[in-house]
Parts: C-alpha cells; sequence; structure tokens
C-alpha cells in the first residue's frame, strides 16, 4: 500500500483515461500543454523534467541542492 489511492495496478484504465481527456481538452483548447493532477512533489517534479527534456531534446538535467 501506499500513502495515495492504492496501487498504480489496481486502478486499471485510470491513467489512460486521464490521458486521453487531457489530450482531448488539449486539442478542444488548441493548447500544447495541459495538466494532469500530480500526488506531490516528487512526482511534479519528475513530470516536469520529462516535459522538459521532450521539448528542448536535452537527456540531463543539473539538479542543484543545498549543502547542510
Amino acid at each position: 500500500m501506499t500513502a495515495y489511492a492504492g496501487e498504480p495496478y489496481e486502478d486499471k484504465g485510470r491513467f489512460q483515461a486521464l490521458f486521453e481527456y487531457e489530450s482531448m481538452m488539449g486539442e478542444l483548447l488548441n493548447m500544447e500543454v495541459v495538466n494532469v493532477p500530480n500526488y506531490d512533489g516528487f512526482q511534479a517534479a519528475g513530470t516536469a523534467l520529462l516535459m522538459a527534456g521532450r521539448f528542448t531534446g536535452r537527456s540531463e538535467a543539473l539538479i542543484c541542492g543545498n549543502d547542510q
């Protein structure tokens, strides 16, 4: 179990339905980018990095951290 709504494999079709809905909204509104809900900051960061990689064609990212 996770802190979210169960395991991803238990929810067959949910992510496909979200993808189809957001794709249709993008076409309807003539937008290149639409939003899908994120559960937490790590998922949002991963999605942002993947999207930035697709747009720029780059496969590496520089991630800064704080030293304590």
